[in-house]
């Protein structure tokens, strides 16, 4: 963007715009405060948004917006869901945003967005351009792969190599990137391994955490940069020292591009959106040591106020107020801000707290000053912990989805059904969303899970296998197609235990926190489904009911087996057995 901007003339070679971020949880709050944090205003400072109406937060942001464009400076976003939403529609405060007329016939805002807008709607309102930076070309990919070959001294490469991986590399700049650094480790290995270049998002993000792991300081630095959408160099240097092994590990991850800097200038860094998605899907968390001194940082800087806080380093300002919420202490409502605790409702569904999660919720309902794009989602997170406590409740915030194609209407009702133990109705539900979207993946994944509940083992594998090849490091679908493929009543041939062998090992390489929790119990069934070794299958499943995180995996396979073996009292007792998932 900038280099179009200078080729243009528009902007002078030296010129750095200003860049703030948006995430897909964020809206016209957290815009104010980044923006403010560039130009700072008390005046800014001392709204309460809690308690000002969605017009007036937009007016504020105007106002803030005019005083950049007296200094002629362009507001770079970079957009990761929260201006143009997964539907291509413009979030609504930012369309009333940019509609002042202040704003006609300036270049005021350039967005690098992650979904494409409605090229028809921008077209017909006439304020904006709107550009799609396609795939490189064949021609392209191909010019870019032999130059990579040739600065990595690789021009030796067979020719027959080349045409292979060049006939499997799609036009992203990346994954070339990446299968030029594989082919350069192990050319064999990158050969045998071309459906991990393929699917690459997961394997880069895995291969570039390996690459850092090594260095304790460095590894740690990208876990607490994933924390939060920005953090600032000064938070980084509270938490891992000032001096040059902070400086070094900060280059080492410039240096592997793993991140840019935000809010214009150099004072704050970003981690790439797609290695920090998978960190956090991973649950990899900081170690002991620097945990607690970002919690002792985070006890300072309330100590301190958090009005000084926002004004000082708005980083440490926002990860102060996530603790709060991990504490469950209580948000001055000067900075209740949704897509805080939107976020903070997500961690605690996936930590299973649905309780305080329906509460959270319902507090942020009772708020009527928020966007629209907030108030679906929080309607969506509270009515799936209601499926998933079975709560009746449920059905007073299912009406907010019966519209459009009905898509999510249909899931969450399969999603009630399937907590409420009425499976076929479930199915049912989940036939009409495949209907709708045939590879809509959280469905697929749901049909998985009935059909092993229900034992129907050979009915699972191919959805299994299908879920599995969409995205092959996760391993919740490594798991679901173990025991799909593993459980089956017909015969294991020869490559059905290669198959198992090879699932086993990716979960083992696995840098997800549950990944060794998974992994004993496929070890445990590999043992009995496999090596008909009874004893040694219970011995380990037993270990892992005590040693677990997650104990109900060893439980629902030590059941099954139990079962098979006609172990009727050993299968009672183990029901009876209370675990956390």
């Amino acid at each position: 963007m900038k280099n179009a901007l200078r080729k243009s003339n528009y902007i002078e070679p030296y010129y750095e715009p200003v860049i703030i971020t948006i995430d897909g949880k964020e809206s016209v709050e957290n815009f104010i405060y980044k923006l403010n944090t560039v130009n700072p205003d008390d005046a800014v400072m001392a709204f309460d948004f809690s308690a000002e109406t969605l017009e007036t937060k937009v007016n504020i942001a105007k106002d803030i917006v005019k005083e950049f464009m007296k200094f002629r400076e362009i507001i770079f976003i970079i957009d990761d869901g929260g201006i143009i939403l997964p539907n291509h529609e413009i979030v609504g405060w930012f369309r009333d945003l940019v509609c002042d007329g202040a704003f006609k016939n300036n270049l005021v805002f350039c967005l690098v967005s992650r979904y494409k807008p409605n090229d028809m709607a921008l077209r017909e309102e006439h304020r904006s351009l709107s550009y799609r930076i396609p795939e490189l070309t064949k021609t392209e990919t191909r010019n870019l792969f032999l130059k990579l070959l040739h600065i990595h001294h690789m021009d030796t490469v067979s020719r027959t190599d080349k045409e292979f991986f060049l006939s499997h590399l799609g036009g992203i700049p990346s994954q070339i990137n990446l299968a030029v650094y594989m082919m350069e480790s192990d050319l064999l290995n990158a050969r045998r391994n071309i459906s991990e270049i393929v699917q690459y998002s997961d394997f880069y993000c895995s291969t570039l955490l390996e690459q850092v792991k090594a260095d304790t300081l460095t590894y740690q630095m990208v876990l607490l940069l994933a924390r939060n959408e920005i953090i600032s160099q000064s938070l980084i240097e509270k938490v891992f020292g000032e001096g040059e092994e902070t400086l070094d590990a900060l280059q080492k991850l410039y240096d592997l591009s793993l991140y840019n800097y935000a809010l214009g200038g150099y004072e704050y860094v970003k981690l790439n959106p797609t290695v920090a998605d998978y960190i956090n899907r991973s649950k990899l968390a900081l170690n002991e040591q620097y945990s607690h001194k970002l919690s002792q940082v985070m006890k300072q800087t309330l100590a301190e106020g958090l009005d000084e806080a926002l004004a000082d380093d708005y980083s440490e300002f926002m990860l102060t107020l996530q603790q709060m919420l991990e504490k469950r202490m209580k948000i001055p409502a000067k900075y209740f801000m949704p897509s805080l605790i939107l976020k903070n409702v997500i961690k605690e569904y996936d930590s299973g707290h649905y309780d305080y999660v329906i509460s959270l919720c319902l507090d942020l309902l009772k708020e009527t000053n928020y966007d629209e794009q907030i108030l679906w989602e929080t309607k969506y997170r509270l009515t799936l912990a209601y499926a998933r406590t079975k709560d009746e409740r449920f059905f007073d915030y299912i009406g907010n989805f019966d519209r459009g194609n009905k898509l999510d209407y249909y899931f969450l009702l399969g999603f009630y059904y399937r907590h409420k133990g009425e499976l076929a109705r479930a199915l049912d539900y989940y036939s009409k969303v495949l209907k709708l979207a045939p590879d809509h993946s959280r469905t697929m994944r749901e049909m998985v899970n009935i059909r092993l509940s229900l034992g129907k083992y050979d009915e699972a594998l191919d959805l299994a296998r299908q879920n599995y090849l969409s995205r092959k490091t996760n391993i919740y679908h490594i798991q679901s197609y173990f025991i799909a493929l593993i459980r089956r009543r017909r015969a294991l041939s020869n490559d059905d235990r290669t198959e198992l062998q090879r699932l086993i090992e990716e979960v083992e390489r696995s840098n997800h926190s549950k990944a060794t929790d998974v992994c004993r119990c496929m070890q445990g069934e590999y043992s009995y489904y496999v090596e008909h070794d009874i004893q040694k299958a219970i011995s380990i499943l037993n270990e892992a009911l005590k040693i677990n995180e997650n104990k109900m995996y060893p439980k629902k396979s030590l059941l099954e087996i139990y079962r098979r073996q006609g172990m009727i009292t050993a299968a009672k007792e183990l029901e009876q057995l209370k675990v956390d998932e």
